[in-house]
């Protein structure tokens, strides 16, 4: 059970990481954030997520439903 929950805590963690990846305008950072978000999935044995190379934006109305 607890390593159901490390897994389910480095899936999180990659996603914020995914997040702040496609918040930055700064493509250094962006790099940064998705390797680490890279990494964690591998660790954690699930299968990568989708890159975050879409540069859509909710202001622009690119994708339903997306916005803060």
């Amino acid at each position: 059970m607890a390593e159901h929950v490390n897994v389910l805590a480095m899936q999180a963690l990659a996603a914020r990481f995914r997040a702040h990846a496609a918040e930055t305008s700064l493509e250094i950072f962006r790099r940064k954030f998705e390797a680490v978000a890279e990494e964690l999935e591998r660790q954690a044995g699930v299968p990568l997520t989708m890159p975050t190379s879409f540069r859509g934006s909710p202001d622009k109305g690119n994708g339903r439903g997306y916005g803060h």
